[in-house]
């Protein structure tokens, strides 16, 4: 590693299409800043950190950009409009894609009610109760999936942390030099009246893994094999790739009730399809 750092850097030429994007050395706490050449797709410099005085300070003293391929955070667009006035700014890929993918998740998440095929036939009163324990298992089994992922959790600590500033009085211009957020997220954050405004409406419905093993998880359950552990283990000869938490997040409620809903025997052709 010595022998290395001793190298010297290679000189930095001329970069038309400059990449910019932020990454962490101490997640929430320290932020670097990469410069790539877009057209190479090779690192020209690494900074200190992601104020816009650090990117104007190195645009100063590198010109002849013509193109800055950069995510929406503002100290990035600021030093664009200060020292790289004439460039064009753009969007990258994965910001896009980030993006568009999000939007279209809280977007089908809630109008998932809109693809609700209607019954045809009424149910006998005994199906239809067990129809509606099983919506009623469903709706709290992906509630809880919801509450729990990744998106979730990281939305509903941003909302609490621009809440709790909120309520300091200070605002969104403040709050997103201090999170070192982008204006137009501070400001969805800011004016939402909760998390679940932000997140769209309950994933109640949305296909998993699991749904194809449910018949036989419900007789199973109702046979007395109540542990997760072992229902786990049986689905996996069955052919089930999922993972244990699945099926523990589900057999949850099921045991809350004390028995599952009765649902019709799943043929093992299904599960092995040849």
């Amino acid at each position: 590693m010595r022998l290395v750092r001793a190298l010297p850097d290679p000189p930095t030429t001329t970069v038309e299409v400059l990449g910019v994007d932020d990454f962490a050395l101490r997640r929430r706490h320290r932020y670097g800043t990469i410069l790539i050449d877009m057209d190479t797709h090779k690192p020209v410099d690494v900074l200190a950190d992601r104020k816009s005085e650090t990117v104007t300070k190195w645009l100063t003293e590198h010109p002849g950009t013509t193109v800055i391929c950069r995510d929406r955070a503002g100290a990035y667009a600021e030093a664009a409009r200060a020292e790289a006035p004439e460039a064009i700014e753009v969007a990258d890929r994965w910001h896009l894609w980030r993006n568009l993918a999000e939007a279209v998740e809280k977007t089908v998440a809630a109008h998932h009610h809109c693809l609700r095929m209607a019954e045809t036939e009424p149910e006998p009163s005994i199906e239809r109760t067990a129809s509606e324990q099983r919506r009623m298992v469903a709706e709290q089994v992906h509630a809880t999936r919801q509450e729990s992922s990744i998106l979730a959790v990281a939305a509903k600590l941003r909302f609490e942390a621009v809440a709790a500033l909120k309520n300091k009085g200070m605002g969104i211009r403040s709050i997103a030099r201090q999170l070192g957020l982008a204006r137009e997220t501070v400001r969805r954050f800011y004016y939402a009246s909760s998390v679940d405004e932000l997140l769209g409406a309950p994933r109640a419905g949305r296909p998993t893994t699991l749904d194809r093993f449910a018949e036989y998880l419900h007789e199973r359950f109702n046979d007395g094999c109540t542990s997760a552990t072992a229902l786990y283990e049986e689905l996996q000869t069955l052919g089930y790739r999922g993972s244990y938490s699945s099926v523990r997040d589900y057999s949850r409620p099921l045991r809350s009730i004390g028995a599952a809903p009765a649902r019709k025997q799943i043929d093992e052709r299904e599960l092995h399809p040849t």
